[in-house]
């Protein structure tokens, strides 16, 4: 009921690397001609029925941050199967100018390579050749880390799977998951974090419901499931490097949480 004539997207966010149920979510898109845009900042290489996400919606939004899966130091990448969104936003990412470098010289032809036009005001988002090399790199990469990530996660699930206090977030059948983080959900999160900061572990919350921020105040509604999960959310420590002792050291502090409260 909350999609209607006002709806101009419909965005959904894969988060921590795992992907939205995306079949219904296209349906009704489908039903209603609303585009879909994937939020799949956390979501290199994530694969959701064997589709790559990002290729799903009308548009995909990659994140290349320094801590993301793949990275170009910072930056990201827009994806889409819509040539006049793709048009459009090839314009755009550089001042509004319809003939990039590139294109005015490679298909100079009888054209004047200096010439060309600007139908709209744009932005500088263009990626620079030294992001570029960096990411290509990191391309190649990126089954391998994600591998590395998958290690680490099964280890984590396993090893608290008999903890009734924790509840895991289990990876659904239709999901391959990029693992770009390891949610799980705890009664008494703050505590649980400085524990771990206690043991030298460092946890997080990803993240605070945007609809809190008071930038965001005017459009806010009631979302009584996410504002009761977001205060039980505990990220813990992820990524390819982790050795199995960094591994045993997370596992370790955390089931010891309950015994160090209970003394």
């Amino acid at each position: 009921d909350r999609v209607n004539d006002k709806t101009g997207a419909i965005v959904v966010v894969h988060h921590g690397g795992h992907p939205c149920d995306m079949d219904p979510i296209l349906e009704i898109a489908n039903e209603k001609g609303i585009p879909v845009v994937e939020d799949a900042a956390h979501a290199a290489g994530t694969r959701y029925k064997g589709r790559m996400a990002g290729s799903l919606g009308t548009v995909g939004c990659f994140s290349f941050h320094a801590l993301k899966n793949m990275s170009t130091g910072d930056g990201g990448m827009l994806t889409t199967d819509d040539e006049e969104i793709a048009e459009c936003v090839r314009n755009m990412r550089w001042m509004g100018i319809t003939r990039g470098t590139y294109d005015r010289f490679r298909r100079n032809g009888r054209q004047r390579s200096w010439e060309y036009e600007v139908d709209e005001v744009g932005y500088k988002f263009h990626m620079n050749d030294l992001n570029a090399a960096i990411g290509i790199v990191q391309l190649g990469k990126l089954e391998s880390t994600n591998a590395a990530r998958r290690e680490v996660a099964v280890q984590y699930r396993q090893a608290f799977a008999d903890l009734e206090w924790l509840q895991v977030l289990e990876e659904k059948d239709y999901a391959q998951s990029a693992n770009h983080a390891f949610v799980v959900l705890v009664e008494d999160r703050d505590r649980l974090i400085e524990h771990l900061g206690e043991k030298e572990i460092d946890a997080g919350v990803h993240y605070r419901p945007n609809h809190l921020y008071s930038v965001y105040e005017p459009y806010r509604r009631s979302l009584p499931v996410t504002e009761a999960l977001w205060t039980q959310m505990v990220t813990l420590p992820m990524f390819p490097g982790m050795t199995n002792d960094d591994v045993r050291q997370v596992i370790e502090a955390v089931r010891g949480f309950k015994s160090s409260s209970a003394s």
